[in-house]
This record gives structure tokens, sequence and C-alpha cells, in this order.
């Protein structure tokens, strides 16, 4: 006799299981970063694939050589801060193409953009200073009391959610020193040395802090150990701004997800046989 029950059993076990595989390996793939900056005392625009560890000429950002501070706001959108005009753009990061959203009024040094990507924030003169992301207009927060280079925000998707975070200034003896930034007062916390005199940092939404030191490499810097690790080199020893933006082309799924899939299957077919043997029905002729 053709049990019914267990054929209509099986066959939801079995989308069940390509279903978990399908989300699983959507939803846990290693996450590459690519990082967006301007080349030093130029007008260009640079991609750099962290995986491949590959630079890629954008285009012209039509702005000053000296523009400083890039990140990524709601959307995607990647900002930066023009010094010489005292002003914050929109980039286009596939043409370059900048676009003008308001005057600030300071000379910044350095630009960031909240954990949450609604308020910026910039440097200057040695003072903190939130940026409104709509209107370009900035409104002084306190002094940091030394010159920064390299501030970023934690994004929001990573438990250190919100923490701001800047290098010493490259011209300085504390140029290697990592600190994190009071937003409300602008008070520096020194957390130690990183051995990257950096110019430029930016996290991406993992967690994952980069840094540009001023010997033209690329790090990753680990917020444990403080220690920096060479990931590639750039055309330009000097860059103006980091911005990281997540890209999960081309993912594979880390061997702890591979492992926690294998034991979901095995444990979906012991339910299924568990099944079968319940349903088995002995008849005599």
């Amino acid at each position: 006799m053709v049990n019914t029950n267990l054929i209509t059993f099986e066959a939801t076990m079995k989308k069940i299981i390509l279903a978990t595989a399908a989300t699983m390996l959507l939803s846990s793939t290693a996450n590459a970063a690519t990082l967006f900056y301007q080349g030093g005392f130029s007008n260009d625009l640079y991609s750099f694939d962290t995986d491949t560890a590959t630079e890629t000429l954008v285009g012209d950002l039509g702005l000053g050589a000296d523009s400083l501070g890039m990140a990524f706001g709601l959307g995607s959108v990647l900002y930066a801060f023009e010094r010489a005009s005292q002003s914050l753009y929109t980039i286009d990061t596939v043409t370059a193409a900048s676009t003008l959203v308001g005057n600030a009024g300071i000379g910044a040094e350095d630009f960031t953009i909240s954990g949450d990507g609604t308020v910026g924030y910039a440097t200057a003169d040695n003072n903190l200073y939130s940026i409104d992301l709509g209107t370009g207009a900035s409104t002084l927060i306190g002094a940091t009391s030394t010159t920064l280079d390299g501030l970023t925000t934690a994004q929001s998707s990573v438990t250190i959610n919100g923490t701001m975070y800047a290098a010493g200034s490259v011209f300085g003896a504390d140029g290697s020193n990592l600190f994190s930034v009071d937003v409300g007062t602008g008070a520096l916390t020194l957390l130690g040395s990183t051995g990257v005199t950096s110019e430029a940092l930016s996290f991406d939404a993992n967690g994952e802090l980069f840094s540009h030191g001023n010997d033209g490499f690329l790090y990753t810097i680990d917020l444990a150990t403080l220690n920096g690790t060479q990931i590639g080199s750039t055309a330009s020893n000097l860059v103006f701004g980091l911005a990281a933006q997540q890209d999960l082309a081309g993912a594979v799924p880390e061997p702890a997800t591979w492992a926690f899939m294998i034991f979901g299957f095995g444990a979906i077919g012991g339910a299924m046989r568990r099944q079968r043997k319940a349903n088995v029905k002995v008849s005599y002729a």
C-alpha cells in the first residue's frame, strides 16, 4: 500500500532542504569591500578591490587637488568634502562626476558620516563639526585638541555601531596613533599605536577598518590588537579620503557556514528516516 502521507512528507522535506541551502548561501556570503579615494594632488577618483588588490581609475572628480574626506551615506551615496571651496559634494561612483550639496564655511581636514548614515562630521582647525548632508551647513561640536587624519565612523550593522575613530596627524609624531572620538564633545581617547602612519581611514559594513598609510600602502587594522596588515598598494603614495563600500558579488560561503549546512541537512535526513519507519505498515495474507 502506498502511504501518501509519507510521500507528501518527503516532498516537503526536499523543498525545505533546497530552500534552506539557498537561504544560507545568500545570507552567509563573505563580503568583499570596494574602497574609493582621490589620488593625492590630482582630480582623479580611484576604486580598489580588496579581494584582488586591484586599483581602477574611475574618472575626473572636477574638484580641487587637495579635497579631503569621503564617506558613504544612506542609499550608498558617496559624499566628499572639498577643502578649497569649503563645500560638500556627492560623487557618482561610476563616472566620478561631482554635484555640489552646499557650503560648510570651514576648510575641513577630514570628513565622515555617522553610523546610521544621516549626519556628517568634519574636523577643521582642531575642532569637530557636524555637517548637514542636505545643505552642507556646519555646526561646531567641540575641540579635538590636535590635528586628525582619517576620520571614520563604524557602520550601524556592526557591534561597534556609532563609534568614531581617527588617526593622529600624518605630519606629527603621533601619526600612527588611533583615537576614539566623542561625537558629542569632540574629546579624544588614545587607543594606542597601529604602526601605520595613517592619512585616511574607513570602516566597511562588516566592521573591517581600512587605512591608507603615507607609504602608499592600504592596510586593515585589527581593533583588538591595533596591528596593521598590508593588503595592497596605490598608484599614489598620498590619497585624500577613503570610503569603503560593500560588494557581495562573487562571494562564497565560509567553512563554518558549510559545516552548519551539512549538519542541518543531516538532521533533516534523520527526521525523514524516522518518519518513514513510523509509517511502515505490516500486512499478513
